[in-house]
């Protein structure tokens, strides 16, 4: 099921595309999931059955110890609380005791003030700017914004995020 999202969400996307229903969200995990370096997460909300919001741990290096997060949408009633930040606890336990890495990586393009925003709040610290990183499909060229949350910085964005699940 659709949860309400505004149609500004997907503004700032690139070819990670809304998996906007319940099987979408499976669908787009099995297409990205066999690649590469990458594993896509969703979280339904389980009262409603609603999707509330999906992202992606890509370049998962196992030689320099890190990766990436982003394509990350969320549903606008969850924004902030619930669901959406459920999602980091399992995604920041997988990084950083399962695979090992000493640093994650969430990227958003520069004009989403939005979500550089929420990212901070989560104690991840702006590393740098990549300017023209990526062409988008209008042609445009996206700045990105790299923060960092490093593996000696993990209790403390842990204690900021709460319960480590969402009711």
């Amino acid at each position: 099921m659709l949860a309400s999202i505004e149609p500004d969400t997907f503004r700032y996307m690139m070819s990670c595309r809304a998996a906007l229903t319940h099987d979408a969200v499976h669908a787009d995990a099995a297409r990205l999931n066999p690649l590469p370096n990458h594993m896509a997460f969703g979280v339904i909300d389980r009262r409603t059955g609603e999707v509330a919001d999906s992202t992606v741990s890509m370049n998962i290096g196992a030689e320099h110890h890190g990766l990436e997060i982003g394509c990350t949408w969320i549903a606008t009633r969850w924004r902030g609380s619930g669901p959406s930040t459920s999602m980091e606890h399992p995604m920041l336990t997988h990084a950083f005791d399962t695979l090992g890495v000493i640093r994650v990586e969430p990227r958003t393009d520069a004009r989403n003030s939005a979500s550089r925003r929420a990212i901070e709040k989560r104690d991840a610290e702006q590393q740098g700017l990549f300017r023209s990183h990526m062409l988008l499909p209008d042609g445009n060229l996206r700045d990105s914004v790299v923060h960092a949350i490093m593996r000696d910085h993990l209790q403390e964005v842990r204690e900021r995020l709460g319960p480590a699940t969402a009711e």
